[in-house]
């Protein structure tokens, strides 16, 4: 069933109140991140997280170190660094298994799609075009 009044609200709707919108998401947003960072199960998520990234340099040679410092530096505006392979599923911090990703493709790949199932539909699209 279409909701005629929604779309009547929907159609008033002018790019500024969108943009406040997003704006006062964003907010919220970063008011429930920093909460969950200073909450029990934040710091030990991002605990974890960090010993992950430093057992992984641990070994590493200083130049590709270098090279991934550059990496994070020169990310282009609205890209993310990713890992391809997730450090957490026991990927490595090297430069071969990094990667920019806009924010949406990062999301998307999330925690419960695999790498194979991720990668193999790129594979796909690139070969179908």
């Amino acid at each position: 069933m279409i909701d005629l009044e929604f779309i009547k609200r929907a159609e008033e709707l002018t790019k500024n109140d969108v943009i406040n919108n997003i704006k006062l998401h964003t907010q919220r947003n970063k008011k429930n991140v920093r909460k969950w960072e200073k909450s029990e199960k934040g710091k030990k998520k991002i605990n974890e997280r960090k010993k992950i990234i430093r057992d992984a340099v641990k070994n590493a040679d200083p130049v590709e170190i270098w090279e991934i410092r550059k990496f994070y530096r020169n990310k282009p505006k609205g890209m993310v660094v990713d890992h391809i392979i997730p450090l957490s599923q026991g990927g490595k911090h090297t430069m071969s298994n990094l990667q920019y990703l806009t924010i949406e493709q990062n999301s998307s790949k999330g925690k419960r799609e695999s790498y194979h199932k991720v990668y193999s539909n790129k594979l796909n699209d690139i070969v179908h075009i």
